[in-house]
């Protein structure tokens, strides 16, 4: 695979570097990572959302590996804009 380079303006401040996206940005977890862990975030602070479901298509397993890692537990089948999926559960988060 190879990188794809995007020619985006970069501004820059003593305190604040507003630029476009670069490889090493996605050095890490990952974006579904981040977005789960935003999610549960947002859910833990919400204390009235019961936990954060997670949609994820039967054949994706690196999402079902990742649901599982953070702590996520199949709930059932269900369907999704039309098109079957699982879903998984994420445990609450205390605050």
């Amino acid at each position: 695979m190879t990188a794809m380079q995007l020619d985006i303006l970069s501004v820059e401040t003593d305190r604040l570097i507003l630029c476009g996206p670069r490889e090493q940005d996605f050095e890490g977890q990952g974006l579904a990572f981040e977005a789960a862990l935003a999610a549960r975030t947002h859910a833990a602070l919400h204390q009235n959302l019961d936990g954060v479901i997670s949609y994820i298509a039967p054949e994706n397993t690196r999402s079902i590996a990742l649901a599982n890692r953070l702590g996520a537990r199949f709930e059932r089948e269900g369907t999704l804009l039309e098109t079957p999926c699982h879903i998984y559960r994420h445990p609450k988060e205390a605050v």
